[in-house]
């Protein structure tokens, strides 16, 4: 994104379109108004069949209590990968086309 552009307009446009989403989870993203709209535009793609979700909770240590339109979801773990390319693995070989 070139500096001065209205990030918030371009990252749902890319939401719109895109099949798969990643959500980081953490303290600060749930704390965050605009990841938490996010959040809620991927989760409304979900139920619309329109994209695959793999949210990710970055610290085990993390005891944030999930919000509830993030409650029901299974998430992956980050501790659980040796790397973060290998979560990229497992997250790609799960992609349904």
């Amino acid at each position: 994104m070139a500096p001065g552009q209205p990030w918030i307009q371009e990252i749902f446009q890319q939401l719109a379109v895109s099949p798969v989403g990643v959500p980081l989870l953490s303290p600060a993203y749930f704390q965050s108004g605009n990841c938490m709209h996010e959040l809620r535009e991927m989760l409304a793609r979900v139920d619309d069949k329109k994209m695959q979700l793999f949210p990710v909770k970055l610290k085990a240590e993390d005891k944030t209590d999930l919000p509830p339109e993030a409650a029901s979801l299974q998430y992956m773990r980050f501790s659980d990968y040796a790397s973060a390319e290998e979560l990229v693995d497992k997250i790609v070989t799960r992609i349904k086309t």
